[in-house]
């Protein structure tokens, strides 16, 4: 009887040692070969255009995966699903002076709790009553922005967790002279346990009212 008891604790103790390596196969997450992507293409900065909407007109977002299931690192900045918008609702585009758009990812946060805070930053031309009402309109306003950098790579600030928030280190005006920059600089940022995600094509991005 001991024996067969044995038999039963010795089989019990494999099958769980098993099961452990089958479950940390499935969550083990694959580090890649970081080779030179691109030895042609490599532009930095973004190009004129950004999308953005009001982060509360959105009732579902894309989602990035979870560490714990993705298969490889490649993975984890990607989001998959779809937006979609409230009633009435939608994206918008906006228009960005060439050369002074950026997306910076900055490391924040303790040694053994870094996360990153994401900063969109564009300057858009002439002084007008939709470029002042805009300025006005995002005060303390959560926002979402998708810029196309120079690429092709569409890269979103702001989510549901962080909405991005105007930055109060903007500045509007005439400029100084005829030579002078009339327009306004503004800087919008989030945060979020990786750099700012990648929205890829098969996302799309609502450009037409919610029915």
């Amino acid at each position: 009887m001991k024996k067969f008891f044995l038999s039963i604790y010795i089989f019990i103790g494999l099958s769980l040692e098993f099961l452990a390596e089958k479950i940390g196969a499935v969550k083990h997450l694959d580090y890649l070969d970081m080779p030179r992507f691109s030895e042609i293409d490599n532009m930095g900065g973004t190009g004129t255009k950004f999308y953005y909407a009001l982060a509360k007109d959105i009732t579902e977002w894309p989602v990035l995966p979870d560490p714990e299931t993705a298969l490889d690192i490649s993975e984890l900045q990607e989001l998959s699903g779809a937006f979609t918008m409230a009633t009435g609702t939608k994206f918008f585009v906006g228009y960005m002076t060439p050369d002074t758009g950026s997306i910076a990812n900055a490391d924040q946060g303790d040694i053994d709790g870094v996360s990153q805070k994401h900063t969109f930053k564009l300057f858009h031309p002439k002084m007008n009553k939709t470029l002042l009402g805009f300025i006005r309109a995002t005060n303390n306003q959560g926002m979402v922005f998708i810029v196309p950098d120079s690429n092709g790579v569409n890269f979103m600030v702001g989510s549901e967790a962080f909405p991005a928030l105007k930055s109060p280190d903007g500045e509007s005006g005439t400029g100084e002279g005829t030579a002078g920059r009339s327009g306004a600089g503004l800087s919008f940022t989030s945060y979020g346990p990786g750099p700012a995600p990648i929205v890829p094509e098969a996302v799309t991005i609502p450009l037409t009212p919610a029915v």
